[in-house]
Order: structure tokens, then sequence, then C-alpha cells
């Protein structure tokens, strides 16, 4: 079971990530290449601007990719890149956000979010996925836990999830 301020943690992290996506200090990528992982209002909840010709351009770095799935659309975010984006919106917002990034990672292992790996040494919270042309440790997020607001947290309006945002859900 998540203690509440584990959760509480994971949440306020999640809601930063998703607020530098949307205020386009940051962007996550199609896992099969560096493109927006689809067009519209999907690419935009991923930090991605509409040129004037109908194109996508990637805003702020990449702090992971979009990888649709059988088991649900997951998020692969890149866990340094993913930190330093919240820790920046955080301080843009004069929100707190006093995590180091060891306990972060201990928070989000311990939501019970992630896919981990399962090796002879135990769980690891990251793993090896091969995205962006490379193999990189990421954290397996389902999609809608990072990109679909939460009432519940404060967060705005329930928006559906990435599938929604596709005109398919």
């Amino acid at each position: 079971p998540v203690t509440a301020p584990v959760a509480d943690q994971v949440s306020s992290f999640l809601y930063l990530v998703r607020t530098a996506l949307r205020c386009l200090d940051a962007h996550l990528a199609a896992a099969a290449g560096n493109g927006p992982p689809a067009g519209g209002d999907a690419a935009a909840a991923c930090g991605w601007n509409t040129t004037p010709g109908g194109g996508s351009e990637s805003s702020g770095p990449c702090i992971g990719t979009v990888q649709p799935g059988r088991r649900g659309d997951r998020v692969y975010l890149f866990p340094l890149a993913a930190y330093e984006a919240a820790r920046s919106m955080a301080a843009a917002l004069a929100a707190p956000f006093t995590l180091a990034f060891p306990q972060l990672t201990a928070a989000v292992r311990d939501s019970g979010l992630l896919q981990p790996e399962d090796t002879a040494q135990g769980q690891r919270p990251t793993v090896l996925r091969c995205v962006c042309g490379g193999r990189f440790r990421v954290w397996d997020l389902p999609a809608d836990a990072v990109l679909t607001s939460s009432t519940s947290a404060g967060d705005g309006p329930e928006t559906g999830g990435i599938a929604h945002l596709r005109g398919t859900g």
C-alpha cells in the first residue's frame, strides 16, 4: 500500500511534469522516432507546438517518449530529465518541490505506477527500453498517470487520457 506522503510526492511530481509539457517547457517524443507522439491536442499535451504550416515542433528538452501498447499507452520518462523539468517548473511557479532525485526515485518506485524489471537483485525502478534510436533506462509509467489531469489532485478537469486526446477513447 502507498502511504499518503508517497502518493502526494508522486502526484506533485507528475503535476509539475504535466505542467512543463503543457507550458511547452519540455516535450515527449514518439518512441519510434523524434517526432510528436500524435497530432492535434495529443501533441500539445505532450509539449509540441503547432506551426503556422500545420506541422508540429518540439519545445524544451525531451523528457521521455510515448509508446502505444496492448496493455495501454505507456510513457517512458528519462528520470533525470523529467526531474529537472519538474524542478524548473516548480521554481517558475514558486511551488514547493524539495525532493532530491534519490527521494523522488524511491517515491516513484513505491507508488506502484512503475512497470519494473525483475532481476536477480530484485526490482529495478528503471527499465531498458529501445527509444529514439537507442537503449535507455527509463521510468515505464502508464500514459494516463503522466498526461491526464486529476480533479482529486487539484489539477483541473478530467481529460480522458491520451486515447481521448487522439479521439480514440
